[in-house]
Formats: C-alpha cells, sequence, structure tokens
C-alpha cells in the first residue's frame, strides 16, 4: 500500500526542504495524531526522488522508535530503502537509511561504521526534547566532522524540555508546527472527558527529577489498598468498558495494581523497565489486539507506543512535568473506528503542589463552573471540565462533559495582567508582551467620522486596528513593536504564547514561579510607591506585574496605541 500525505504533512515536508537551503538544522512539532513519523519518512522520500541524499540515519534512543519507521516504510513507502537497524547484535550499517539508537553509537566503532559505509548528508532525530543530552551532541558533533554539510531535522510532540533546556543550541529555525488544537481541528485528535479524583494524603521529599519527586517514593507512597480501591472503583464506574492505558510511579506500585485489577476479573498486564523483551512484545501484542483489557505500565510507553484503541488513560503518577504529563496523555488521543472519544482519569493525592492535570495543560475553560458544582458533589472527583472543538467552554454533567485538548505549547503558562482593556505578561528580565482589547469607545468615536470629510487612509488604518485584539512586543527601554492583529483573545493569546516559547525566560516568565511568592524587594517597593501601584501585603510576582501594567500603559497613552 501507497501512502498518501495529507494536506498538512505535505506542507511540512516542502517546508524542511526549503528551510535546509538556508538553515542546516531545523525543528518540527507535530503533537500526538499529526504523524511525524510520515512527515519525516516524507522528506526522506523526496530527497531520494530528486536525488539529493547521499545516506540518512535516523536517531532515536528506543528500539521500538527506531523500528517503527522501518515497518512503516516497508509497508508504505515503495520509494524508500530498507531501513537498516543499528542496535546491540543487529549492524546492518550499510544500508541508505539506518535507524540507531543513541546509546548504542556510544559504543566504540558503531557510529565509525555506518560513516564508513559512506558519508551521512541527512540526520533525523526523533525525539528530539531529547537532544540536548551529551550523547546525542556527541554523535551530531561526529557527524558534523565526517560532513560539514550535514541537514539536520528534529521532530517531536513535546518539544519544551523537562529541565527548560532549549534546543537553541542545535537548531535554528522552526519549519512546521502543528499543535494539538490544530489535530483537533484536523479530526486527527478524539475528543475527551477529563476526571480528577482525590486520593488519601502523601508524603514523599521534592527532588530535582522530571517528575518533581522520587518515583519509587511516590510509587511507594500510593502503594495501599486503599488507594488500590479508589482507582479501580472510579475506573469500573467511569470506564470498565475502555481499553486502558494506566500509568504508575513505581514499579512495584504497577504490579500490585494489576494483581489488583486481575483480582476483581479484569484482563490486566503490566510492564516495567525490566519485563524481558519477548514478555513485553506478547503483552504489547495482547493489548492491541483487545485480549488485554488493562495495560498497566511504569515508565515505558510514554512514547512512540501506538494503540489507537486506548480510550481512557489513567495516571495514578503524580507529575509537575507537562511533558512527562502530555507525553502520557497522548497515548490516549489518536483516532481509531468505533473509538468515540476518550476518558483522562488524574488520580491526586491531597496536599500536593503543583501537579501537572488535564485542566492545566489542556485549556481549562471558563465556563466549567456548573460541571466542577456537580463533580464535587460526587466525593472523590475534584474538577471536571470541557472545552469544544474549537476551544470554547462549555457547561456539562461531571459523565457527559467533552474535552478537547488545547495546543500543548500554548498552555497559557504566562502570568497575565488585565487592566484597563490591556493585558500584559512579563516573559523576560528584558521583555513583556502585551494585548490590547477592542477599544470601544474609540470604535464609537471613529464610526461617528468615518466616511465624512477629512477621513484619512491612516485613520482608516487605526479604525481597523482598534476593533481587533493586538498584541505587542514591549522592550525595557521603551521600545514598542507590533506582533499582529487578531479577530479574538484566543488567537491573540495562543500568538503571544508561541512568541514567548521562543524567548521567554522560563524563571520569570512562569506563573508558577516560587520566586512570585517571596516579598517584593525594597526596590520594587519604591517603583511600585513611585508609580502609584504599591499596596501591603503583595508578593514580589503582584509587585512585578504592576509594575509593569502601568509602566506600559504610560508607553501605550504617549504613542496613542490607547487613550
Amino acid at each position: 500500500m501507497t501512502i498518501t500525505l495529507r494536506p498538512y504533512q505535505i506542507e511540512a515536508r516542502d517546508a524542511v526542504l526549503a528551510d535546509w537551503n538556508q538553515h542546516q538544522a531545523v525543528l518540527g512539532v507535530a503533537s500526538t495524531g499529526t504523524g511525524k513519523t510520515e512527515i519525516f519518512l516524507g522528506v526522506l522520500d523526496e530527497l531520494i526522488r530528486r536525488q539529493q541524499m547521499t545516506r540518512a540515519l535516523i536517531l532515536v534512543h528506543r528500539i521500538d522508535l527506531a523500528e517503527q519507521p522501518r515497518d512503516r516504510a516497508a509497508a508504505n513507502w515503495p520509494g524508500l530503502p530498507h531501513i537498516g537497524i543499528v542496535q546491540a547484535e543487529q549492524n546492518e550499517c550499510r544500508e541508505k537509511i539506518v535507524a540507531a539508537m543513541v546509546q548504542t553509537l556510544q559504543s566504540p566503532g558503531r557510529l565509525e561504521q555506518i560513516i564508513a559505509a559512506g558519508p551521512i548528508s541527512h540526520l533525523i532525530v526523533d525525539e528530539v526534547h531529547r537532544v540536548n543530552a551529551r550523547t546525542y551532541l556527541a554523535v551530531i558533533k561526529k557527524l558534523q566532522a565526517a560532513n560539514p554539510d550535514l541537514r539536520i531535522l528534529g521532530v517531536t510532540a513535546t518539544p519544551r524540555r523537562t529541565d527548560g533546556d532549549g534546543l537553541r543550541r542545535v537548531f535554528s529555525k522552526i519549519s512546521f508546527k502543528f499543535t494539538i488544537k490544530d489535530a483537533i481541528r484536523l479530526k486527527a485528535l478524539c475528543p475527551f472527558t477529563a476526571l480528577a479524583v482525590e486520593l488519601p494524603p502523601v508524603t514523599v521529599k521534592e527532588t530535582a527529577s522530571d517528575d518533581g519527586w522520587d518515583q519509587e517514593q511516590m510509587g511507594n507512597a500510593l502503594d495501599y489498598d486503599n488507594v488500590r480501591a479508589i482507582v479501580f472503583s472510579t475506573w469500573k464506574e467511569q470506564a470498565s468498558d475502555r481499553q486502558t492505558m494506566i500509568f504508575t510511579a513505581g514499579v512495584k506500585q504497577a504490579h500490585h495494581l494489576a494483581e489488583y485489577f486481575r483480582d476483581q476479573g479484569v484482563l490486566a498486564e503490566v510492564v516495567d523497565g525490566t519485563t524481558p523483551k519477548e514478555q513485553r512484545a506478547r503483552i504489547r501484542d495482547g493489548y492491541l489486539a483487545g485480549a488485554v483489557q488493562v495495560l498497566i505500565n511504569c515508565a515505558v510507553y510514554t512514547e512512540g507506543f501506538d494503540a489507537p484503541s486506548t480510550s481512557c488513560i489513567a495516571m495514578v503518577k503524580p507529575t509537575k512535568s507537562d511533558l512527562v504529563y502530555i507525553q502520557a496523555v497522548g497515548r490516549g488521543l489518536r483516532q481509531a473506528i468505533g473509538k468515540s472519544d476518550c476518558l483522562i482519569l488524574d488520580f491526586c493525592p491531597v496536599g500536593l503542589h503543583d501537579m501537572r492535570l488535564a485542566g492545566d495543560l489542556l485549556g481549562k475553560p471558563k465556563k466549567e463552573k456548573k460541571a466542577e458544582d456537580k463533580a464535587v458533589q460526587k466525593g472523590v472527583i475534584l474538577s471536571a471540565f470541557a472545552v469544544d472543538d474549537e476551544g470554547n467552554g462549555i457547561d456539562g454533567d461531571v459523565n457527559e462533559v467533552k474535552l478537547r485538548v488545547l495546543d500543548m505549547l500554548g498552555r497559557h503558562a504566562l502570568q497575565w495582567t488585565l487592566d484597563r482593556g490591556v493585558a500584559t505578561t512579563v516573559i523576560s528580565t528584558e521583555v513583556s508582551l502585551a494585548i490590547v482589547m477592542p477599544q470601544d469607545k474609540r470604535i464609537q468615536k471613529a464610526t461617528e467620522l468615518r466616511g465624512k470629510p477629512g477621513w484619512t487612509p491612516g485613520m482608516e488604518k487605526v479604525y481597523q486596528d482598534i476593533q481587533k485584539y493586538q498584541l505587542y512586543w514591549v522592550g525595557k527601554d521603551h521600545e514598542v513593536r507590533s506582533l499582529g492583529n487578531f479577530d479574538d483573545p484566543d488567537l491573540a493569546r495562543a500568538a503571544a504564547d508561541d512568541f514567548a516559547e521562543d524567548h521567554r525566560q522560563n524563571a520569570v516568565a512562569d506563573k508558577r514561579g516560587k520566586w512570585r511568592k517571596l516579598e517584593p524587594s525594597p526596590a520594587q517597593v519604591k517603583f511600585a510607591r513611585a508609580l502609584g501601584v504599591y499596596h501591603d501585603g503583595m508578593t514580589r510576582g503582584a509587585c512585578c506585574q504592576a509594575i509593569a501594567q502601568e509602566t506600559i500603559m504610560r508607553q501605550f497613552r504617549a504613542l496613542k496605541i490607547v487613550k
């Protein structure tokens, strides 16, 4: 069977090929369900058709991520040659296209054998959010030494690294970006319902890990019958007819939870990092075939596992990581025949702070109050919420509320302040962003004057601008630049999120930053008093926002952006 790329995939492929004329290393963001593997296979296929590629290397960090493009190329891409695998005892290093694990290429001679078989002209890095790791950079350095004209494409569904380290060290251009919101509009993802469920409190020391704490400790803290009973009873009530993936924090927790489900007569299997390859394959195949209803895993199937029939994701794995959460939830969002939606169950120990839940990352709307009220009345249900196909909030019963995923990058993690028709946010020590709302009084006055003698093209432009949501870049030295005008606030805020993604200082911009809760500095207090915006009890974050808001308002009035 020959694959036919979707229009947006063709657009992405062509953008990469065009950008390689100006940039050696480009980045592609394709959210879960939009087909990043098909996009980079399409790029390789087109390079071969144009006779512009000598050899290519696909760099991955897990063997299944190497086998996936190999299998799909063999099934759907007759123009592509066999993709060789370099991993452990497999050493198909002389193939025109090679897929290799980055860990394998650290072994003496393995990468050198690939290079010796012919120069690598193109490098594909899958799950590129990992690329700043020393092992990846070492491979890239050796490939560039062998071929200074090497072209690199990095692809990922989750471009924000957990450690906050950006990808600019390697990549100079984002060639394409298809967000989760785009995937919804393209019907590549299914709707889903999200419920947050209360668990008993736990005491676990916070660490600098991806999730925010030691996962085995968290797993042990949740490895009790009362927790398992809540998880099972919630699943039985809400999702007993759904094929389900459950993510756990610890290995023992995963196995004990699987035993609990089996004791209740549910066909459940468990996989962790120590599960033998053959057993893991058997369990995976059983789940894909529908013979296994519940697949419980610890740190295994967060990336590269395609099981479209999955219609429930249960997170019994509290995390502070946006990346970890999005990757796990993404396993349940793919469309499948007969699948109407996906249910997400977030299990939340009482007392944990800054945990990532569906409402934080997937665009909790303003109009969820009725649903939350009904949810809270159910006891252990903490929240439920709804977003329609275009991201608009809707109300509904806790068991009927439908959620559709919003932009994985535009998670609205910025701290906005709205006052006098202008919303502002600080994204770095040098830059703020501002959204000017439609100015009703100016619009009314301009409407009265429009068409009368003296009305100029310049006045018409201002008239059109003030009816839209105007996004501005505001520099520390009173410089102001327009970043565009938008028809609705969601589009303006999404554009601000996209800009901030590339220019923000995480410590400054993150609305959850611990510094925001501190007392303001004496200099802040003095400046805020001078501006007339200080009041007793202000935190450092509130003081920062108030100062930014007032100074930007004064700049905008001086420039006649607002009146």
